[in-house]
């Protein structure tokens, strides 16, 4: 089952340029995607993330699994062309 949503684009710290990417709360909550869920994200049609659901903290994100890590995700959002502040309609799947 794929899942419509918005991945909002973000810094990991305010004076560091990595991107990640943020969630809606009620988004995940309506699609039940709970915490520690492992997905496969399509962000624009331009980006394919594996990741998984981390809902600790103030904003739900997609974090990395044991085979990716943030600089993965970073690369591959800014190869796609995305900079901080971007609201991009994406596509979820269960991994």
């Amino acid at each position: 089952m794929t899942i419509k949503l918005t991945a909002f684009i973000r810094r990991l710290q305010q004076r560091d340029g990595h991107l990640y990417v943020r969630l809606d709360r009620a988004q995940l909550q309506s699609a039940q995607l709970l915490h520690g869920t492992r997905v496969v994200m399509e962000i624009g049609g331009r980006v394919l993330l594996r990741g998984v659901i981390r809902t600790s903290g103030a904003s739900p994100w997609v974090g990395p699994t044991e085979i990716t890590s943030n600089a993965v995700h970073h690369a591959a959002l800014k190869g796609a062309g995305y900079v901080y502040g971007d609201n991009v309609e994406a596509t979820v799947r269960r991994a």
